[in-house]
């Protein structure tokens, strides 16, 4: 039996993130300043360089919903869900130490 390993690349810098999508680094760019990207959820600017990182998985879903914001909130929804359990169990994971 063959098992499939789940694949996450997170947040990565735009070359990275234009190597596993195949898009160019301008479009990324583009849609983050037209105001389509949300700042935390499908970018980050990243401490250190001047630059962003971008979520990957994120922007492959939205890339598949063919820019459709009302089809893509779902995955948003799912990834805000997601952060805050992290954050949740980061928290309990603090108190316990």
């Amino acid at each position: 039996m063959t098992q499939t390993k789940l694949v996450t690349y997170g947040f990565q810098p735009i070359r990275r993130f234009c190597e596993l999508v195949g898009v160019k680094p301008h479009w990324a760019r583009d849609l983050r300043l037209k105001g389509l990207l949300i700042e935390g959820v499908h970018y980050q600017r990243c401490p250190g360089i001047r630059g962003f990182l971008y979520n990957v998985e994120l922007l492959q879903d939205f890339i598949q919903c063919g820019g459709n914001l009302a089809l893509h909130q779902r995955k948003i929804d799912e990834f805000l869900a997601q952060q805050k359990l992290r954050k949740q169990r980061a928290a309990r994971v603090r108190t316990q130490s």
